[in-house]
């Protein structure tokens, strides 16, 4: 079941709101903010609709969902200094999920979740060296 979370600007409070992850059976439902309804996000009414992001199908190191639109940060497997925050994306292109100026998002999570991989590597693997997701795009 596709899940995905909604993300819109609040023009009274002037805030960004997200919305708890839904699926498709809560739209039909209708089991979803009214905050988010197609009457309130007219011009004159107080919600900006400003995206839907889709659930990657990933979870961080700490068990959060990841979405498109959050930023995951890490430290780099071989250089322990550079810390690493990308944005994730799914490129149509490709049909994958990706982190912006970075690689294949399942890549690094195997990476990281792949004992034999890490071995071969001799990579001990450092608690700041997992994905976890820090913010998104709209809210960070």
């Amino acid at each position: 079941m596709n899940k995905f979370i909604w993300y819109g600007k609040n023009k009274h409070f002037n805030t960004i709101d997200q919305s708890q992850a839904m699926t498709t059976n809560d739209l039909l439902s209708g089991s979803y903010p009214s905050w988010f309804s197609l009457d309130n996000r007219k011009p004159h009414n107080n919600c900006e609709f400003l995206a839907e992001c889709w659930f990657t199908g990933f979870k961080d190191y700490d068990g959060k969902e990841i979405f498109e639109g959050d930023i995951i940060s890490f430290t780099a497997v071989r250089d322990v200094t550079q810390k690493k925050r990308f944005e994730i994306y799914f490129d149509k292109d490709c049909g994958s999920w990706y982190c912006k100026n970075g690689s294949e998002l399942c890549h690094i999570l195997v990476e990281q979740n792949n004992d034999d991989w890490k071995r071969s590597q001799n990579w001990i693997i450092k608690d700041n060296q997992y994905i976890r997701v820090i913010g998104n795009i709209y809210q960070h």
